[in-house]
């Protein structure tokens, strides 16, 4: 069973694994952290010259942020179980092959943008991770 926890103010959830007892032994969901840089995803804004990692692993979209006020924004967990600080939110305008996308981002303690599956969901947006691009529902594609 996983427990169900509110995201920040936008009706959507975060999922908390549940660990289980497997053959007398206590275990957790694996994470795999082995990935060739050459294998991921990006794609540059145009009005800032960002690179943005495409990442459908994460829930929810993030912008490099730091603060020296406590972290209130929802509990983040990285790849390998560790807490990332979230201070909250902060809508960003993007740019792509000259089609701009509106969408409020988690400010976190990352060191690069992700876009991730909640931007992907809400703009139609599919992972071509063979040519390195995003293409949209009508064909656009988005190098």
């Amino acid at each position: 069973m996983q427990e169900s926890l509110p995201a920040w103010g936008k009706g959507l959830f975060l999922q908390q694994a549940e660990c289980v007892q497997l053959a007398g032994k206590l275990g957790c969901p694996g994470r795999l952290a082995a990935v060739a840089a050459g294998l991921l995803v990006h794609i540059v804004d145009e009005l800032t010259g960002r690179r943005f990692l495409v990442d459908t692993g994460a829930s929810y979209s993030i912008w490099p942020y730091t603060s020296t006020s406590s972290a209130d924004g929802p509990r983040l967990f990285g790849p390998a179980g560790q807490l990332i600080q979230c201070w909250g939110e902060r809508k960003m305008q993007l740019q792509f092959q000259g089609t701009k996308f509106s969408w409020p981002f988690l400010l976190a303690a990352v060191d690069f943008p992700i876009i991730g599956v909640d931007f992907l969901k809400q703009h139609s947006l599919m992972v071509d991770p063979a040519n390195n691009r995003l293409v949209s529902a009508q064909g656009k594609t988005f190098p």
